[in-house]
Formats: structure tokens, sequence, C-alpha cells
């Protein structure tokens, strides 16, 4: 959309016995002339550039007490666990038409759907930056090392998005500053903590400790069974 151009004679230049400096008078008139009105074309670039920079928390419209976030940063794990945790509510190998069903995605709908088995709470899965009304957290982190490269990869050959090199991402919005940010937020503020690499080296002591978190009474066979259905090979 073509911006118009601005009348600048609307504007009243502040006058020289003015306490106010020209410099903080100029920015009120152009928020309130400018950005409020929408014959410039300016109020929705405005927003959506704010968000993009400063996205909103992301919270279910319809919340549960006992609602447990599994959170992390991009490709740090949650597809793995949420594929163990699938097989472990349903019985059955992850199915991606009805993962959202079963362990909910915040950031595919706020709309998250009622306990899909009564013995387990909901499970919402969530890249949200620190939010004080996660009241119960299960965090996974990741080497930024590799973290950051496989959401490089997955932001270009999965997305098919042209974003730069791998050394200005780095150096960007979703970059190092970003894992940075999501750890500092949310330190000493999970109830539970598993690590990407722990998973690889010894998974099933890593979930047992979501399940002894749940309070749930599951054999360790179930728990093995599951974590083979969420091989690599079976959910790619």
């Amino acid at each position: 959309m073509k911006i118009k151009n601005f009348p600048l004679k609307s504007l009243k230049t502040p006058s020289k016995t003015s306490k106010t400096t020209p410099g903080k008078k100029w920015p009120k008139i152009f928020l309130k002339k400018f950005i409020n009105s929408n014959n410039y074309g300016f109020k929705r670039c405005y927003k959506n550039k704010w968000r993009q920079l400063f996205p909103p928390p992301l919270f279910p419209k319809n919340p549960l007490l006992n609602d447990v976030y599994l959170v992390d940063w991009f490709c740090s794990g949650t597809l793995w666990v949420r594929s163990i945790l699938f097989f472990l509510i349903t019985k059955n190998p992850i199915d991606f038409n009805k993962i959202q069903d079963v362990v909910p995605d915040i950031h595919v709908s706020k709309t998250i759907s009622p306990p899909f088995n009564n013995s387990f709470p909901r499970i919402i899965k969530s890249h949200d930056f620190f939010n004080p009304r996660y009241k119960k957290v299960i965090y996974i982190l990741r080497d930024p090392r590799d973290a950051i490269i496989s959401f490089y990869d997955f932001s270009t050959k999965g997305r098919g998005k042209d974003i730069g090199s791998l050394k200005n991402f780095i150096k960007g919005l979703n970059g190092i500053n970003s894992w940075c940010k999501h750890l500092k937020g949310w330190k000493d503020n999970w109830d539970v903590f598993l690590t990407y690499e722990n998973l690889h080296k010894d998974c099933f002591s890593e979930i047992k400790k979501i399940i002894n978190y749940l309070n749930l009474k599951i054999p360790d066979q179930e728990i093995t069974n599951a974590i083979n259905s969420a091989s690599f090979s079976n959910i790619k």
C-alpha cells in the first residue's frame, strides 16, 4: 500500500518560548496525527512490526488450573517429547493429524481441546518467552550451537525462506540473543528441567522425570515402548 504524503502544514511548530523542546513535541504530534490515522496506511504496518519485535505472550483462551506447559526454544526437542507423550496418552504411535488434540501447540491455536485422557493433564507446547501465567513448566534446553543451526535449516529448507547467511541469522532477531533471552527468562521458573543431549544419552530417565512430576503410575516397559515408537525413523 502506497503511503500518501503527510500534510506537514497541519502540524504546529512549537513556539520558541515553549518549555517543551521540539525534539519532545514532534513525536507526540506524529503519533497522534500519523500512526492513529488509517488514511496513511501506516497503522497496520506499525502494529505488525511492533508485534514482530515484541510478540504478545501466548496463553490459552480456555485455561485450566492443572495445565502443564512444555517449553523450549526453537528446534530443541519438543516434537520428540510430544511424540513420546502421544504414545503414553493414546497407546498409539504418533499421528500428526491428531497431535493437536492430544499434546496441543499453542502457536497453532489458543483454543485448547479438553484433556484427551483424563489420567493426564493437558500438556501444551510453547516456544514463548517467560510468561508468569505458565504455572507448571517442563523446560527443554539444547546446546545453542546445535539449536540455532537446526532452526536455520528448518527456516530455509523446511519453510523455503531466503533469510540470508547463517552468520547474519545468528546475529539477527532469532539468533543467539533470542536464545539467551529465552533461557534467562525461564531459568529457575521451571518445574522439570530436561536437556536435548540427555534425551539422547538416557531418554528413559528424562521421560521418567515427567512421569514422576505428573504423579502417574506407568509401567517401565510402557515408557520404553513409547520411546521406541518415537524414534527419529518413525517421526520423520
